[in-house]
C-alpha cells in the first residue's frame, strides 16, 4: 500500500477503472517525470466553510516545473482586476470586458474576445495582449498581494525577444462610447527575486534559439515560474472563490464569466479533449452531461499540466485539482519530440478517470 495518501486514493480508483497502466507507471517512477498532484475537496458552494476544503498532495513543489500556457490564468484573472481598478479609479463603469481596445498599433479587440483565445485555444498572443494590458509590474503586485508569492513572469509566450520586453507595455486605447480612455505607456523597473529551488536544469542536451545543440542541461532560471500550490490556490480563487477565506478580488460577474468561459469545450477543429485533459478519464465513469470542468491546461518543454475545478452535477461533488508531469525520454529540450501523446495523454486521462471514481463512488443515479 502506498504510503502518500493521495497516491493511495489514486491506486485504489485505477484499480476499479478501465485505465490506470500508464498512472501506475508515472507514479512508481515520480522523480524522473517530475510528477507532481495537488487535489481539494471542495465545499457545497452555499456553505461558508473554508475549514471544510481538505487538500492532500503527492511530491507538490519538489522541484521546479515549467508552467506553459496555465500562466495564462494569471494574465486572464489579473487583467479583469485591472480593468475593475480602472474602473474605480475613474468612477466610471468603463472599461469592462467588451468595451474595445487597442495596444499600441494593433489591431482593436477585447478582453472577452481575448479570454475566449486563451481557455478554448490556449492562444499564446491572446496571453501576451492581456500580459501587455495589465503590466509587468501590475501582473507581480497583483498576484504576491494575493498571497501567490512564487509568481514568476519573466517572459511573454512563443515571442523570440530580449527579456526585458515583457517589462515594456505600449500605451492603451479604449473606445468608451463616444470617448476614448487612454492608458500611457509603461516600463517596469520590478526586479523579480530569484528561485532558490530544486530542478532549474531540465534534461541532457537542448537546442538554444539559434539552431545550436548543447550537451548540457537546459537552465530554466530565466523562464516562468509558479509553485504547483500557488497555481492550485489562484484555480481555487478563480473557479470556487466561496471556499476560500480571502479571494483573488474578481467582481462577481467577472467571476461568473470567467467560469462561462473556461467550462466550454474547445470548438472544431480542435480535438473535443484539447483544453481539458482530464475529460477523456471522466467520460470512462460518467457521460458528459455531468460534468463541468473549469480548467487551464499547458504544454511546453515535455511538460503537461491541468489546473481546474471538476463538478459532478447530479451529486453536486466537486474537486479542484492541479498536476505536472514531465514526458521526454529523450532528454533533449528544443527539439519538439516529447512523449505527449505515448505518456502525458494517457497519463492524465487515467488521473481524470481515477479523481471521477473517487467522485461519485457514493452515486446512485435515479
Amino acid at each position: 500500500m502506498p504510503a502518500n495518501e493521495l497516491q493511495s486514493m489514486l491506486m485504489t480508483g485505477v484499480g476499479h477503472g478501465q485505465g490506470g497502466d500508464t498512472l501506475r507507471r508515472m507514479l512508481d517512477q515520480p522523480e524522473t517525470h517530475r510528477l507532481q498532484i495537488i487535489l481539494s475537496t471542495l465545499p457545497d458552494r452555499q456553505a461558508h466553510a473554508t475549514a471544510e476544503t481538505r487538500t492532500i498532495t503527492f511530491r507538490a513543489d519538489a522541484e521546479y516545473f515549467y508552467p506553459a500556457s496555465t500562466v495564462k490564468l494569471i494574465s486572464a484573472t489579473c487583467a479583469l482586476r485591472q480593468l475593475a481598478t480602472w474602473r474605480r479609479e475613474s468612477a466610471d463603469t468603463e472599461p469592462h470586458v467588451h468595451t474595445p481596445f487597442r495596444i499600441g498599433d494593433a489591431e482593436p479587440t477585447t478582453v472577452a474576445r481575448e479570454l475566449r483565445k486563451i481557455f478554448l485555444t490556449s492562444d499564446n498572443p491572446a496571453h501576451n495582449l492581456l500580459h501587455d494590458l495589465v503590466g509587468h509590474r501590475a501582473l507581480h503586485e497583483i498576484t504576491w498581494a494575493a498571497g501567490l508569492k512564487s509568481v514568476r513572469l519573466r517572459h511573454r509566450l512563443s515571442a523570440n525577444e530580449p527579456p526585458e520586453r515583457a517589462r515594456s507595455a505600449a500605451r492603451i486605447s479604449f473606445q468608451a462610447d463616444a470617448r476614448q480612455i487612454q492608458i500611457a505607456e509603461r516600463t517596469s523597473d520590478l526586479d523579480l527575486p530569484s528561485d532558490n529551488i530544486p530542478g532549474l536544469g531540465i534534461g541532457r542536451a537542448y537546442v538554444d534559439s539559434t539552431g545550436a545543440h548543447h550537451d548540457r542541461p537546459m537552465s530554466f532560471a530565466e523562464k516562468n515560474r509558479v509553485s504547483l500550490h500557488d497555481l492550485h490556490v489562484l484555480t481555487m480563487m478563480a473557479f470556487a472563490p466561496e471556499s476560500r477565506e480571502s479571494g483573488f478580488g474578481l467582481e462577481p460577474a467577472d467571476q461568473g464569466m470567467l467560469a462561462t468561459i473556461a467550462a466550454l469545450d474547445a470548438p472544431p477543429p480542435e480535438a473535443s479533449a484539447s483544453n481539458k485533459f482530464l475529460l477523456p478519464g471522466l467520460l470512462r465513469v460518467r457521460p458528459r452531461a455531468e460534468w463541468r470542468v473549469l480548467n487551464k491546461v499547458g504544454r511546453a518543454y515535455g511538460f503537461s499540466l491541468d489546473t481546474g475545478v471538476i463538478e459532478h452535477l447530479p451529486s453536486a461533488s466537486r474537486r479542484a485539482i492541479s498536476a505536472t508531469l514531465y514526458t521526454n525520454d529523450s532528454e533533449e529540450l528544443n527539439t519538439d519530440r516529447y512523449d505527449y501523446a505515448r505518456d502525458a495523454d494517457p497519463f492524465m486521462a487515467d488521473l481524470g478517470e481515477a479523481i471521477g471514481r473517487e467522485m461519485t463512488r457514493s452515486f446512485c443515479p435515479g
